[in-house]
C-alpha cells in the first residue's frame, strides 16, 4: 500500500463525533520508475482523477466532457510535485526491478473547486462526519472486530480506501462498554437497534457495519450503514480485502455525498436569516463568522443587527437550504433553539444559539 495518500484528521476515541477537518484532500502519492516529465504527467492525470472524485463526491465525475479534458492538462493544476527515494522496489516497462521514487503532487484548490463549478458539478468541503466502524472479520481464534486501521490487512485497506474517497474513519474503544452494548453476533444478523445503541456512545450519525467471510477464491461481506438516520443494506464480493473493501467505502461515500456536496445553483442561490443567541464578546462574534464561513455553501455572511448578545446574520448560499442545515448540524457550536421557517419572501429563518 506504498505511496497511498497521506491522510491526516482529527478523530477523538470517544465522545461526540461532528464534523472533523480533513487535511490532504488535494494531494495525491505514488510511486514512479521515472522522473521524466511523460512520467509525471501521467501520475498527474491518475491523482487529479482521484482529487476529483475526493471533492465532487462522486465516481460519475470522470465521466463529465469538461472534466476530461481537464484531465489531459492535469500537470497545469499542480502547485507542488517533488521526489523522495524510497526503499521500494517497481518493475518497469522491460518488466526489470528498478528502484521506485515516491512522487507527491499537490493540486491547487480554487483550480479544482472552479473546473467543478464550471462543470455543474458538487463540491464537497474539508469539514466531513466521521464515520465510525463496527467491522467482523475471520481469524483463528474466531470472528472479532477490527480495532483500527493497524489490526490486520482488512483495517488496512478500510483505512486506506477511506482516505482515498476524503471520509475520515473512527474506530470503535472495543472495551467493557462496548462489549455490553453490541457483540459479533448483532453486527453478522444486521441488527440496527443494538448498533444505534453502541453507536450512540460515540455520537456518532455516520456508521459502517459489516461481516466479511472468505472462501478459497474470494472474499465476500454483508454491510449495513447509517447515513444521518438513513439505513441501508448492501453487499460485495471481490477476490481480494482492496478490492472488496474500497467497493464498500466507494458505496457509502457515494450516499454522504448527496447530502453534503453542494451543486452551485442556475439561478442563484439560497437566502437565509439566522438569529444567534449568546454571542457575549467581540472574539465570539469573529469565532461564528469563521465557523459559518468554513461551511462550503456559504458564499457571504454579514451582520445586520444586534441586539445585547442575540444578533442577526444574512447569508447568501448555494445549493438547497437542507444541505446547508445538514453541514451546519456538524458543528457542535450551534444548537438549535427554533425549527426552520421560510417567510412570505422564500428567505429562511433560523434561530440558533452558540456554544464556545
Amino acid at each position: 500500500m506504498a505511496g497511498l495518500l497521506a491522510f491526516l484528521v482529527l478523530v477523538s476515541a470517544a465522545g461526540p463525533a461532528r464534523a472533523v477537518q480533513v487535511v490532504g484532500l488535494y494531494n495525491f502519492d505514488t510511486l514512479v520508475t521515472s522522473r521524466s516529465a511523460e512520467a509525471r504527467a501521467l501520475a498527474a492525470r491518475r491523482g487529479l482523477s482521484q482529487v476529483l472524485v475526493r471533492i465532487s463526491g462522486s465516481r460519475e465525475t470522470l465521466a463529465v466532457p469538461a472534466v476530461l479534458d481537464a484531465l489531459d492538462r492535469a500537470d497545469q493544476l499542480l502547485i507542488q510535485a517533488r521526489y523522495e527515494s524510497t526503499k521500494y522496489t517497481l518493475q518497469d516497462e522491460t518488466g526489470a526491478e528498478v528502484p521506485a521514487d515516491r512522487l507527491h503532487m499537490v493540486f491547487s484548490a480554487s483550480a479544482v473547486q472552479q473546473l467543478l463549478r464550471g462543470a455543474g458539478l458538487p463540491v464537497w468541503g474539508d469539514n466531513r462526519p466521521p464515520v465510525l466502524v463496527w467491522v467482523v472479520v475471520p481469524r483463528d481464534e474466531g470472528d472479532n472486530f477490527i480495532s483500527g486501521p493497524r489490526d490486520g490487512e482488512a483495517g488496512e485497506w478500510l483505512q486506506a480506501h477511506a482516505a482515498r474517497r476524503g471520509i475520515p474513519l473512527q474506530f470503535p474503544l472495543l472495551d467493557l462498554t462496548d462489549q455490553f452494548a453490541l457483540d459479533v453476533r448483532q453486527v453478522q444478523q444486521m441488527q440496527e437497534g443494538p448498533l444505534r445503541t453502541a453507536s450512540a456512545r460515540y455520537g456518532a450519525d455516520h456508521v459502517i457495519a459489516g461481516t466479511l467471510s472468505r472462501t478459497a477464491t474470494a472474499w465476500s461481506a454483508r454491510w449495513v450503514a447509517l447515513v444521518r438516520g438513513e439505513s441501508f443494506v448492501f453487499q460485495t464480493t471481490a477476490e481480494s480485502l482492496d478490492v472488496l473493501t474500497g467497493d464498500a467505502i466507494d458505496i457509502v461515500a457515494d450516499r454522504m455525498a448527496i447530502r453534503y456536496a453542494v451543486r452551485a445553483t442556475e439561478f442563484g442561490g439560497t437566502r437565509v436569516r439566522m438569529t444567534i443567541d449568546a454571542i457575549a464578546d467581540v472574539a465570539s462574534y469573529a469565532r461564528v463568522g469563521e465557523l459559518l464561513r468554513e461551511l462550503t455553501p456559504v458564499k457571504a455572511a454579514e451582520i445586520v443587527s444586534v441586539r445585547g448578545e442575540t444578533s442577526v446574520w444574512l447569508l447568501d448560499i448555494e445549493g438547497s437550504h437542507r444541505q446547508f442545515l445538514d453541514l451546519l448540524a456538524l458543528k457542535p457550536q450551534f444548537r438549535e433553539v427554533v425549527p426552520p421557517q421560510a417567510d412570505s419572501e422564500q428567505v429562511w429563518r433560523l434561530h440558533y444559539r452558540y456554544r464556545r
